[in-house]
């Protein structure tokens, strides 16, 4: 539900993105897509879901060819060290 957290903890610096069903689809097919979260070297990183529904969580540690649109409103990671 809307505000729900999920906490990542990493042992190095990686993309961290929480997006929602009809993102993670256009993320999918390699179109612009909208996140919550981002780059970031720090642990733990909180993420706060922005509504109810379902959400997939993006681990990258590797650049992503199609940029996201961007972020949409939340709890956003912590910047990198």
């Amino acid at each position: 539900s809307a505000g729900d957290v999920v906490e990542v903890i990493l042992d190095h610096a990686a993309n961290v993105q929480l997006l929602d069903a009809a993102n993670y689809d256009r993320y999918r097919q390699g179109q612009p897509y909208e996140y919550v979260g981002g780059y970031t070297g720090e642990s733990p990183v909180n993420l706060s879901a922005p509504a109810a529904g379902r959400y997939d969580l993006l681990l990258s540690t590797a650049p992503r060819i199609v940029p996201p649109v961007g972020r949409r409103p939340g709890r956003p990671a912590r910047p990198p060290v």
